[in-house]
C-alpha cells in the first residue's frame, strides 16, 4: 500500500506497509432496444476499497458512462463518454471527464481489431504542495487492439498498444508514454477459465525535475494470473495474483508490489 523505494535510504519514513482490504464493485447498465443499426448504452459503476488498517488510503469511486454506437455489416463505431468522481479517505480527490471514439472491425471469422482515440480532462481536487507538482492535466491517447478467438470463441489472445501524452500544469509531471500488453484467456474446463496477462509501460518525462535535477524516466511492468470458476450461471469465484515492478532513474519512484485477491462476482 505504501510503496517504499527499492533504495531504502531514498525516502525516510516510508514503511513499505502492507494491508488487507475489502473491495466492493457494482455496475449497472441500461440498453434500450433501438431499430436499425443504432445502439445506446448508459452505465453506472461503483468501486469501494476499505482497508483494515491504513484508512488514509480508502478509495470510493463513482463513474457514469454514456455510449452511443452505430453498427455496420462488418464493423461498428462507438463513442464512450465518462465522468468519474473519486474520494480518498472520504475526502474529494479527483474528477475526470473522458471521451473515447472507437472503431471495431472484423478481420476474418476469428479475428477482430479495434482502434481508438481518447481525451481525458483530469482535475485533482486538493491543492498541490507547489505549482511544479500540480497534476491537473489534459491527456490524449491513441491505441489499437487485436483479438484472436480460440476454442469456439470461448477464449482469446489479445495484443494491445497505446501511446499517450499527459500535459500537466505542473512541470514535474508532463510525460509521453508507450504501453504494450498481451493477455491470454483459456477455458480449462466448462466452468473454469484461466487468464494470464503482461504489460509494459514506459513514461518519458519532458522536463528536468525541479527537485532532483534530471529528467525522470519510468518503466512499469505488470504481470497477473487469474483463475475464474463458474459455480452457477450467474456466479463466479475468482482468485488472482498480480506483481508490479516500477523502475525509475529517480529512486524515490522505484518499487515493487504484490497483490493477492479472491472474490465473488454475481451477474443478474
Amino acid at each position: 500500500v505504501l510503496l517504499k523505494p527499492g533504495e531504502s535510504s531514498a525516502a525516510a519514513g516510508i514503511t513499505n506497509e502492507a494491508d488487507s482490504s475489502a473491495i466492493a464493485t457494482l455496475r449497472a447498465e441500461y440498453s434500450p432496444r433501438l431499430k436499425g443499426p443504432y445502439g445506446i448504452k448508459t452505465q453506472y459503476s461503483l468501486y469501494l476499497n476499505e482497508r483494515s488498517t491504513l484508512h488514509t488510503h480508502d478509495v470510493q469511486s463513482h463513474t457514469v458512462a454514456f455510449i452511443p454506437s452505430y453498427n455496420f455489416r462488418q464493423s461498428s463505431i462507438s463513442l464512450l463518454a465518462t465522468y468519474n468522481y473519486t474520494l480518498v479517505h472520504d475526502e474529494e480527490y479527483l474528477q475526470a471527464v473522458a471521451v473515447t471514439p472507437t472503431y471495431t472491425f472484423t478481420l476474418n471469422g476469428n479475428q477482430y481489431a479495434q482502434a481508438f482515440y481518447r481525451y481525458t480532462k483530469k482535475d485533482y481536487l486538493n491543492a498541490p504542495i507547489n505549482q511544479d507538482e500540480d497534476r491537473n492535466a489534459d491527456d490524449n491517447g491513441l491505441g489499437a487492439s487485436w483479438f484472436y478467438l480460440i476454442m469456439e470463441n470461448r477464449g482469446f489472445v489479445n495484443f494491445r498498444y497505446e501511446y499517450n501524452r499527459e500535459d500537466t500544469e505542473g512541470v514535474n509531471w508532463k510525460y509521453s508514454g508507450n504501453k504494450a500488453g498481451l493477455s491470454f484467456l483459456y477455458p480449462v474446463a466448462d466452468r473454469l477459465k484461466f487468464n494470464v496477462a503482461g504489460e509494459a509501460y514506459v513514461q518519458d518525462y519532458e522536463n528536468v525535475h525541479t527537485s532532483f535535477g534530471i529528467k525522470r524516466k519510468d518503466e512499469t511492468y505488470t504481470g497477473s494470473a487469474l483463475f475464474s470458476y463458474n459455480f452457477f450461471d450467474e456466479i463466479d469465484v475468482q482468485v488472482q495474483y498480480a506483481y508490479i515492478k516500477g523502475r525509475s532513474n529517480i529512486v524515490v519512484y522505484d518499487y515493487s508490489k504484490n497483490v493477492l485477491s479472491a472474490g465473488v462476482e454475481m451477474r443478474f
